[in-house]
């Protein structure tokens, strides 16, 4: 009895394993075909799907979405890997209007992702870039105590970014909407004083105006200039520029967080991409 259990154990075991063997040498084959065996009938399209994409800029509750032709007119066709997969005149993803519709029409069936897509159109998709949007750090302010406008020994970062301060040397510049709320009243920044940017120049701290370093004053707190706070003008425009968060993403159900190009698209999906939401991108930590 005993022996023929064992016999009945090891032949169930070598079942299981000529089963799993066999289920990993076809998803193998498949993947194989996939790549290197000659596509189908480029006629024959057996992958119809249809999925959404839109933009939505937090700040001002606009949408957007990706223009026609992706796919189809050559300044919007860039990146040709795919093509073997899509029917005659366009690649397998494309869009045909600018509803944010994206076609997927392809004579193998496959899992194409928003890498793919973004490849496609010839635009940046990352953690930090999405076709014209990038995030980036706010670009640092400083005390500049020897007026000298560059950064060194004895110069105060008021908002080091993530522990960082300007490379020794650094240019700094003035923008006249950099103040500061005058706390002890000396008519000079102090440190712990906080720093604010006065978006339309009125020497007045309104609600939802960017706070460089501390917390926000209440509303109407008068500010003032000091000569010295200074900041380091990363992109060369002349002003300073606040922290541009990264973009985040969602399709309305189990998928969303940072931006990931490997992520399928998906039939019958909704996606949204999140530009300019500072709370959503820290609440994922997603990184500039």
């Amino acid at each position: 009895m005993a022996s023929e259990r064992a016999r009945g154990s090891a032949s169930g075991v070598s079942r299981r394993t000529i089963v799993v063997g066999l289920i990993v040498l076809t998803i193998v084959g498949a993947v194989v075909a996939f790549q290197f065996l000659p596509y189908g009938d480029p006629n024959a399209i057996v992958q119809h799907w249809r999925l959404k994409i839109h933009f939505y800029d937090f700040r001002t509750g606009t949408n957007s979405t990706p223009p026609a032709y992706i796919g189809f007119a050559p300044q919007l066709w860039v990146n040709h890997t795919l093509d073997r997969f899509g029917p005659p005149g366009y690649s397998p993803i494309s869009t045909r209007d600018d509803s944010g519709t994206i076609y997927i029409e392809s004579n193998y069936p496959a899992i194409f992702t928003f890498g793919d897509f973004f490849n496609i159109w010839g635009q940046p998709f990352s953690s930090t870039c999405v076709w014209n949007y990038c995030a980036a750090p706010a670009e640092l302010v400083v005390y500049d105590r020897d007026n000298d406008n560059v950064w060194n020994t004895g110069d105060t970062a008021i908002n080091p970014v993530s522990g960082t301060t300007p490379s020794y040397g650094a240019q700094l510049s003035l923008d006249p909407k950099i103040k500061y709320w005058d706390a002890n009243g000396d008519n000079i920044w102090s440190p712990g004083e906080v720093v604010l940017y006065d978006t339309n120049n009125n020497n007045v701290y309104e609600s939802g105006e960017p706070v460089i370093a501390g917390s926000a004053p209440p509303n109407s707190t008068p500010l003032k200039s000091d000569p010295l706070v200074k900041f380091v003008d990363t992109n060369i425009n002349g002003g300073w520029n606040d922290l541009i968060p990264a973009p985040v993403m969602s399709d309305n159900g189990s998928n969303e967080g940072c931006v990931h190009r490997q992520y399928g698209l998906s039939n019958n999906k909704d996606w949204i991409i999140v530009l300019y939401a500072s709370n959503l991108a820290g609440s994922f930590g997603c990184l500039p």
